[in-house]
């Protein structure tokens, strides 16, 4: 352990890498997640509200995922997308909230899409 002197005051510097944080760190606690309609006929266009407090830091970033495949579709650090799904099918949709020492956590709400009626 490297020590440094000023004066009478000895100081020990210690360095830690690693990639998921200091230990202890607390993810994010999704408060309110909603996705509206839930259903509705082809093309639908969706409002997605995600709101998330972290007990030990700041959330600093939402990552939104509109089909389910696990990719990032949208980020931004308001909690809050729109977009529209243009074909039949199930969605799951989903929030990650992310804090300031990169811990996470996740909401999925599944959204039904229909044909459009025929005329």
């Amino acid at each position: 352990m490297p020590w440094v002197t000023f004066g009478v005051v000895a100081l020990s510097l210690i360095l830690s890498c690693g990639g998921s944080g200091p230990p202890g760190n607390s993810p994010p606690v999704i408060e309110t997640f909603s996705v509206n309609p839930p259903s509705g006929q082809a093309p639908l266009t969706i409002t997605i509200n995600c709101y998330a407090t972290d007990p030990d830091g700041i959330v600093v970033n939402y990552l939104f995922d509109y089909d389910g495949d696990g990719e990032e579709d949208f980020k931004n650090r308001f909690g809050f997308a729109n977009t529209v799904l243009g074909k039949a099918g199930r969605y799951e949709v989903s929030c990650t909230a992310v804090d300031d020492l990169g811990a996470k956590s996740n909401k999925t709400q599944e959204v039904v899409v229909t044909d459009p009626l025929s005329p």
